[in-house]
């Protein structure tokens, strides 16, 4: 590990954050340090800790005492935790409160703790018990956060202290996964099951109370599997363990005897001796082991104590079988078991509730045994690659709850007999590539299903339509192959979800879906073969999540004013073949402007290339006037919009003035004040973009396609007399990214482009907006605006020999890419000033013959390519002075790859020092480099007969200008 962190961190400028140090070993941290010491001039670690002495041992050159809360701060993060607002405390509650607050000496952690506590106890006789506690007379802040977590432990509710102190099991920094912490509770009897509930539930509210106290935290789902994780904040881990004391041991010294372990509840062993003593486990309650399996001086015998075994090996490990020899376990977890087939001894385990075998990749199949495990309500099996199926003896598993698979990948076929299972309540079959339907017994109803879950399952064609949920709430088909929904989905009145997210096959919805008045959410974006949405779907008031809209064309299909009462609608909506709308009122009633929580709109007409609308222009005006989005709109896209001129909406309201020579506008109140991303795709008959209304955080505006466009303006208000500008309020005032791609007749931008640009790509565009006109010369910032640029000249060159001189200016460069230069012969010296350059390419510049010795000072270069430069004979020597570079690569430039050959080049020991050198023959030019730019700049169908190979590359230009570009990136089509 520390070999793979200083292969990756050497030679590079880094700031790396170690968060919440605790290792106080000198010679771990020596060994660490070594290698963080490769990383090149520049580079900073900044690492927290509780304790100086780690700070010590580290040799820190600045050590940082943090302060803490104030007594404003501590009580305004007391009332956020606990969800109080002041107005409804009492004063006793607020004189009593700020007592306790200021004995947590503005720690964040013990108010948390405190608040959350306080919060579930409203009796101000526990505020004031909690305030005279002797625990408060320790005088160090450090005493008195403890005490502050102990006495909020006292005030825990009696069924939480059990479950929160079984959490002590855990070696700190592991990850909790929140449905395994509940069944692991079950399985000791912490939860009893009361007024019918399920103690899953009563576990769900358990986990939801200590997360709420801060003794679970940081709550979010994993990454791959999506389930629900959390941990414990080190000091609360040090606190479960200081009230088990003795009964929580986390270590098997070699000469233990056996009445050592008598009054051990809960066992975490990270390492074992060599030698386990047989009885060493006898009493234990709870087991957790990681690393490998225990090697027992004797045979072990069968005990009676424990409940719940964890067994996080980190390698492939044979199946444990001393966990056979417990009678009563009721939880059982193993990762990176080494089987193909589990043993048929598992019956033995009469009492067993929750099986979970994680990342088992050679487990080809349970044994038929399972089904004697009549009170298994839990079985998971995640990352089981070769699991092809499962046994027909699980329909003999009669309690079992949940059923969960996740990326079984052979995983074919799913038993009939899963069918006589009345109790399942969630089916989780995810990420199983191979399962295309279950088989034709699977049948009848499924009296306690909650949940199907068949997400990523991506040839999975279909549900049966044989089948019946009466207790469905959620139903997850996202990326799978379904077509269509089974008619007895709309009858399911308590169905809440339904995730449909990206199944390209999904051709409708089913007729009656206006039926599921729960339904809070059905994802249907990225439905590309959706034809329609059902009439009826209004009625659907509950709805929070859509993603798309399809306006139908026929009698039967929804009309686009149904979304009129989908006021709750947040998020993504794309709302799609708006050419079919006939009437612009219909556009009116949907009344997207009143549904503030959209965030992200896409309006598309989906017309196809060359369709033309058999509306008139001013219908198509009506129809997207009406289509207002809401004020805190974020992003929001148009495409294939046919009309002349843009919305309204989109346009300055008081009116404008334009002649000749001169502009004149004046400017009303922003109406968009969130926008960061505009988009415009294949208007073919939109002209001009001016008189746009002010849009103050917009960031990204992408104009494609726009056949006719021939002029964007750039400001809102202001006015210009003879190219002299004498005040202006920028449409655009932080806009970093402008893409115009395939806007032929665009070739002006007035008054100029915005100077603070970071990024510009033009693509199959007009030459022309690359002339001086459309580059300010001494253009101010923008108005009320911090900008960190100056103002400067226009450094856009024409193509001429040289390089311009101003890019000394560009001290912030971290990339600056020249292509496709064939006169080209020099670099500027000033390329020197480039000190924050990370990355030069140098690609088909074949005139170019000296690289200047000014590269020597950038001592930020990390990586440095030169392709087809043939007439580039050497390189600089400064080049062995770079102290960052960590790659050079050359292709097709023969001079270059004689002279610095490894090994035998005169002039490789130059280069010898860079870690990654790439010399290419001849041959293996910028095709063989880049052979994804081929299909990016889709050259072929651009490219005359007889135009040589070289000539078919996109003029590929990168220009950097003023003192805040990062990059700019201009791409010329060749047409």
């Amino acid at each position: 590990m520390l070999r793979e962190i200083s292969n990756k961190l050497s030679g590079k400028k880094f700031l790396l954050v170690l968060d919440d140090a605790w290792h106080q070993n000198k010679q771990d941290w020596e060994k660490l340090m070594v290698h963080l010491k490769s990383g090149a001039v520049g580079s900073k670690i900044l690492l927290t800790t509780r304790d100086r002495k780690v700070a010590e041992i580290v040799k820190s050159r600045h050590i940082f005492k943090l302060g803490m809360l104030s007594e404003a701060e501590s009580w305004s993060l007391f009332l956020k935790s606990s969800g109080w607002v002041e107005e409804d405390l009492g004063s006793d509650y607020i004189k009593v409160g700020k007592v306790i607050l200021n004995r947590c000496s503005g720690v964040p952690l013990a108010i948390r703790t405190l608040g959350g506590i306080l919060y579930e106890n409203k009796e101000i006789s526990i505020w004031r018990a909690i305030g005279r506690s002797d625990l408060w007379t320790d005088e160090s802040i450090e005493d008195r956060v403890f005490a502050s977590l102990k006495l909020s432990f006292i005030h825990l509710p009696d069924e939480l202290k059990q479950c929160f102190t079984l959490c002590s099991i855990f070696p700190k920094g592991t990850e909790i996964y929140k449905d395994r912490l509940i069944s692991q509770w079950v399985a000791h009897g912490f939860i009893n099951s009361m007024n019918g509930m399920q103690p899953e539930d009563i576990g769900s509210g358990y986990f939801d109370s200590l997360v709420k106290v801060g003794f679970l935290q940081d709550p979010s789902k994993d990454w791959d599997t999506k389930q629900l994780v959390c941990k414990m904040h080190d000091l609360i881990h040090d606190l479960s363990r200081h009230i088990l004391q003795d009964e929580v041991v986390t270590c098997l010294p070699n000469n233990m005897i056996a009445n050592r372990t008598q009054r051990c509840r809960y066992l975490s062993l990270t390492s074992c001796p060599e030698k386990v003593h047989r009885n060493s486990f006898h009493k234990a309650h709870a087991l957790f082991i990681s690393g490998g399996n225990p090697i027992f001086d004797k045979p072990v015998k069968t005990s009676s104590s424990v409940r719940s075994v964890v067994l996080h090996y980190t390698e492939n490990t044979p199946f444990p079988q001393f966990t056979l020899k417990f009678e009563y376990i009721g939880y059982l977890e193993i990762h990176n078991l080494d089987c193909t087939k589990f043993l048929e001894a598992i019956s033995s385990c009469w009492n067993l509730q929750s099986l979970h075998l994680i990342r088992c990749k050679g487990l080809v199949a349970l044994p038929e045994s399972i089904g004697k495990l009549k009170k298994l309500r839990i079985l998971e099996l995640n990352f089981a690659y070769d699991l092809d199926s499962l046994p027909q003896s699980i329909g003999d598993c009669r309690d079992l709850q949940s059923l969960i698979l996740y990326h079984c990948a052979k995983l074919r076929e799913i038993p009939g007999t899963i069918c006589k299972i009345k109790n399942l309540r969630g089916l989780h079959i995810s990420r199983c590539s191979f399962l295309k339907q279950f088989s034709s017994e699977f049948a009848g109803v499924f009296s306690n299903l909650q949940t199907i879950n068949l997400t990523d399952s991506r040839v999975f064609q279909g549900l049966p339509s044989t089948l019946s949920c009466p207790l469905l709430c959620t139903l997850d088909l996202s990326k799978t192959r379904v077509t269509l929904l089974p008619p007895w989905i709309t009858t399911i009145d308590t169905l809440e979800c339904i995730n449909l997210e990206f199944c390209f096959e999904l051709v409708e919805l089913p007729k009656g879906i206006g039926n599921l008045k729960r339904l809070a959410v059905l994802n249907i974006n990225g439905c590309t073969k959706l034809r329609c949405m059902p009439s009826g779907i209004g009625q659907l008031t509950r709805l929070t999540q859509l993603g798309l809209f399809v306006v139908g064309c026929d009698r039967d299909d929804a009309r686009i004013s149904e979304l009129e009462n989908l006021d709750m609608l947040s998020g993504e909506l794309e709302i799609r073949n708006i050419k079919y709308v006939k009437d612009p009122c219909d556009t009116e009633k949907a009344c997207l402007k009143q549904k503030n929580g959209i965030k992200n709109l896409v309006l598309d007409w989906s017309l196809s290339k060359g369709e033309e609308l058999a509306s008139d222009v001013e219908q198509e005006q009506g129809v997207l006037s009406g289509l207002e989005p809401p004020s805190q709109i974020e992003s929001l896209v148009i495409r294939r919009y046919q009309g002349p001129c843009l919305p309204r909406w989109l346009m300055e309201q008081n009116g404008s003035t334009y002649s000749e020579g001169t502009t004149l506008k004046q400017t009303g109140p922003c109406q968009y004040p969130s926008l960061t991303r505009l988009e415009l795709f294949r208007s073919p008959n939109l002209k001009h973009m001016r008189g746009l209304m002010r849009f103050p955080s917009l960031k990204s505006l992408k104009l494609s396609e726009m056949a006719s466009l021939e002029e964007l303006w750039t400001i809102a208000s202001g006015i210009e007399i003879q190219e002299v500008e004498l005040s202006a309020q920028y449409c655009f005032p932080i806009l970093s990214k402008l893409y115009i791609e395939n806007c032929p007749k665009l070739s002006t931008v007035k008054p100029y482009l915005p100077p603070w640009l970071e990024e510009l790509c033009l693509l199959e565009s007009n030459l022309q907006l690359l002339s001086p006109s459309n580059f300010s010369r001494l253009l101010p910032s923008p108005s009320n605006e911090s900008s960190s640029s100056s103002s400067l000249h226009s450094a856009v060159p024409h193509l001429s020999s040289s390089f311009p001189r101003s890019i000394e200016q560009l001290t912030s460069l971290t990339k600056l890419k020249i292509g496709c230069w064939d006169n080209l012969k020099l670099l500027p010296d000033a390329i020197q000033h480039l000190t924050s350059l990370e990355s030069l390419e140098l690609i088909c510049c074949r005139a170019l013959v000296e690289l200047p010795e000014g590269i020597g000072q950038l001592s930020a270069l990390r990586w440095l390519l030169i392709n087809d430069c043939s007439a580039l004979q050497c390189l600089p020597q400064s080049i062995q002075h770079l102290p960052a570079l960590q790659s050079l690569e050359i292709y097709n430039c023969p001079a270059l790859a004689s002279r610095y050959k490894q090994g035998v080049g005169p002039d490789w020991h130059l280069v010898s020092h860079i870690p990654h050198v790439s010399i290419y023959p001849e041959e293996q030019g910028w095709r063989t480099r880049y052979p994804s730019l081929l299909p990016f700049l889709n050259l072929n169908p651009f490219v005359p007969v007889g135009v040589t190979d070289q000539d078919k590359m996109s003029l590929f230009l990168m220009f950097f200008f003023f003192n805040s570009f990062s990059i700019l990136i201009i791409l010329l089509r060749f047409n």
